[in-house]
């Protein structure tokens, strides 16, 4: 005896895949957002050139692994802190993103002029890795569940 779909199992399977395709709006909007951020940031930032003055280092802990072979393991994190001078030769510090850094390396850093200790590095993933990320990931979620969702229509 075959089994026999019911209209119901349809109906929860079709809310679930709309709410799969409105997380991929929503995860491309924030994706655009943080794309809107970054260039308002960029269109009034000042060009420095920083130096790794020191880093700090934290013990943190992290959940790795899912389900029954979750666990949590204590983990170091590199925290650089970048000195460089505004271009009022004001000297403003910052936590820097990148664990790789070591003291005494040049890196170029771009700044609110407003307030210096607003900077960053000045590198690709900075500008274009969050929102390539959000992009990617929700219209991936997009595409797939509204293809699954179409499939499934009654034709």
């Amino acid at each position: 005896m075959k089994p026999r779909v019911r209209w119901g199992d349809l109906s929860v399977l079709r809310v679930v895949l709309i709410a799969m395709m409105l997380l991929g709006v929503v995860l491309v909007g924030f994706g655009f957002k943080m794309w809107a951020d970054t260039r308002r940031f960029l269109a009034t930032a000042e060009p420095a050139k920083g130096v790794v003055v020191r880093v700090d280092e934290a013990v943190v802990s992290e959940r790795r692994g899912s389900g029954d072979n979750a666990r949590w393991v204590d983990v170091t994190r590199r925290f650089p802190i970048v000195e460089f001078r505004t271009a009022y030769e004001q000297v403003a510090r910052f936590q820097a993103d990148d664990g790789s850094l070591r003291v005494g390396d040049s890196v170029n850093v771009v700044y609110d002029p407003a307030n210096p200790r607003h900077a960053r590095l000045d590198k690709w993933g900075n500008r274009w890795a969050g929102p390539l990320a959000l992009w990617g990931a929700g219209l991936g979620i997009l595409v797939m569940s509204g293809a699954v969702y179409l499939l499934l229509r009654p034709w």
